[in-house]
């Protein structure tokens, strides 16, 4: 190779921080899709299990939805097809995460080691989105 080459390798361009965001929010919620499993409950106390199952799937799906809205809200922002001002607008805030319905006990015994560890992935994003979203107060 003589000092006049040229790579012809190609690099991929970093993407935003908000697409980075979006990336892990729809990675999440295929993991979410996937949680339940078909299953035909053969009692009384399977068939509660398996329904506080579906509701820990449908909060998941409800906040995640959340999370992809604002998001979306965000890169319009930065594409500058809003203004940070109606960026900022109440109804395109992220808004307070619904506490748990089924927090009587621990939710890993309820709906079992991999929705609760689903459960605690989608908190944890929602509570960098919040922070963010608390940010553009500062920054307004």
């Amino acid at each position: 190779m003589t000092g006049l080459d040229v790579s012809t390798a190609t690099v991929r361009p970093r993407r935003s921080t908000t697409d980075e965001l979006l990336a892990e929010t729809v990675r999440l919620a295929t993991r979410v899709r996937g949680a339940l499993v078909a299953d035909v409950a053969a009692d009384r106390r399977a068939a509660l299990r398996r329904l506080q199952q579906v509701a820990k799937v449908g909060e998941l799906t409800a906040m995640l939805g959340y999370c992809v809205a604002w998001l979306l809200v965000r890169k319009a922002v930065e594409a500058g097809e809003l203004s940070a001002a109606e960026g900022r607008a109440d109804a395109r805030r992220l808004g307070a995460m619904p506490s748990s319905a089924l927090a009587a006990a621990p939710l890993e015994a309820i709906v079992g080691p991999e929705l609760a560890a689903l459960d605690a992935s989608v908190r944890a994003l929602h509570a960098r989105l919040a922070r963010l979203d608390r940010l553009l107060d500062e920054a307004g």
